[in-house]
Order: structure tokens, then sequence, then C-alpha cells
């Protein structure tokens, strides 16, 4: 099993066992590309989905659907802190988290732009309750101020995003994670061929294999060692780039963390 400090490395990709605030201290990113916990009501929302099963049997909570907490405001403005020299920020959130992390890269000097939506084609019916599903995620954008900045993407991202089927979620690695066609397109909208991708939430490492996919460099942290072994078995099995993007460069992802070890 791996532990924290474990670093696994491959073609133009890192990825690292640990909380990010510690293992990830080292790291100055082109482009923050993450998918962290949402808040306490989406998290406990999740933990209490209710199994397949008719109105007149007992419905159970699934249990370990999900293995990580919520996100707060203040790990929010960590976050914002800690990566505030990253031309670009891009964030995902829950109609709660996405006010936070507007208002962190705020705090933080940055340019914000209005949240962008991820529209989920085939949304999860509600299980509970009786309102309406979550079928939008949002996305906030936002970059450091200066004319530099502008010009550090091909194209003017679009304002929402489509891609995903219920087929990419039966192929998540984690609960909630991205398909990989959205985080490719993401990832060609916020960056550069040759730049260096951060996802602190790595997860499934589907942001850190969609940018080496794309022709950048990936560096992540994961903090469950169960999920960064998954993470680095997927990592592993290699890819096929996209041809029009160019291979991922040679040059070194980050100087590794001192005293961590080498798990791949």
């Amino acid at each position: 099993m791996a532990k924290h400090g474990d670093i696994a490395k491959g073609p133009g990709w890192e990825l690292r066992c640990g909380d990010w605030q510690q293992v990830l201290a080292d790291v100055q990113c082109d482009a923050l590309i993450t998918d962290p916990p949402y808040s306490q009501r989406t998290a406990t929302g999740q933990r209490s989905a209710s199994t397949k099963g008719s109105a007149t049997r007992t419905q159970q909570p699934v249990a370990g659907r999900i293995r990580y907490g919520h996100i707060t405001s203040g790990d929010c403005a960590a976050l914002a802190r800690q990566f505030a020299g990253a031309l670009w920020f891009v964030v995902f959130g829950d109609h709660l988290t996405a006010g936070w992390h507007r208002a962190a890269a705020e705090a933080a000097g940055r340019y914000v732009f209005a949240p962008v939506p991820w529209c989920k084609p085939d949304a999860a019916p509600r299980l509970r309750g009786d309102g309406p599903p979550s079928a939008v995620e949002w996305i906030t954008a936002s970059r450091t101020r200066g004319k530099d900045s502008i010009a550090v993407i091909r194209k003017q991202p679009p304002g929402y995003y489509l891609l995903g089927t219920m087929a990419h979620r039966r192929a998540q690695v984690v609960v909630g994670g991205k398909p990989a066609p959205l985080m490719r397109s993401i990832v060609r909208d916020y960056s550069l061929p040759g730049a260096l991708v951060c996802d602190p939430f790595a997860g499934g490492a589907t942001t850190l294999l969609a940018a080496v996919m794309e022709g950048r460099r990936a560096i992540g942290a994961e903090l469950d060692p169960e999920t960064f072994e998954k993470a680095v078995a997927r990592l592993s099995r290699g890819y096929t780039p996209d041809l029009f993007a160019g291979a991922p460069t040679a040059k070194p992802v980050q100087t590794s963390l001192q005293g961590g070890s080498d798990a791949g």
C-alpha cells in the first residue's frame, strides 16, 4: 500500500501521495486545473444516496461511495494563496463552493470571470427527496492580472461545456471523477502545449492524463493512498496522445520533495 510522501513518475507526469499543502509546496505551475471536494451539503447528499430498489424496499445508504470530506471556504482561500502565481486557475465546484472560489481568487488579486457551467448530459436522478436533480456543476476560472497573462491561451474558452455521458461516468476511477473528454477540452482551453498543469486533488488522475494527452506536463497530489495507487496504475497504462498537440516535453515536471520515495 502506498504511503504519504510516495512519488510516482512517468513520461510528462508526476503524482505525489499526501496533503497538497505539504507535498506540492514547491510547485509553481502555469495552470491549476482541479476538481476538489464540494460543500458539506453536496458531500452529505452523496453519502446518503440510496441503492437501487423499489419504493416498498428499505433503502440503505451506499457505504463508501466517496472517500473524501467536504471543502470549506478556508480551504478555498488556502488553495488560492498557495497557487496565486498560476497564470490560469480553473476550479470545479457546486453552487456554494463556486462563490467561495471566486472570493478566494479575488482576495489573491486575480481577475475572476463569471462561472462557467458544465451541463451534465444524462445527469443521475435525485434518489431521495422531491427536488430536481443536480445537472450542473460550476467552473470558476481566473487569471493573473496584466497584459502578459491574456495571451496564455490560443482561443477564447467557451461559455459552457456539455461533454460527458453516462458511459464516461461508468469509467470513473473515483466517485465524482470528471469525463476525460471534458478535461481534455478544459486543458486545451486554459493552457498551451508544454505548460505545467497542476491538480492538487488528483483523484483518479483524469486531469493529469488529459494534460499529457494534450502535450502538457502534469503534476498532482492525492491524499488517499488507495486512490493514489489506482491513479498511478491508470497513468502507467499509457495513453494515445493527440497527434496535433505534440508529445509531452522531456523537461522534468518538478524537483521532487526531499524525503519522498519514488513509487514509479
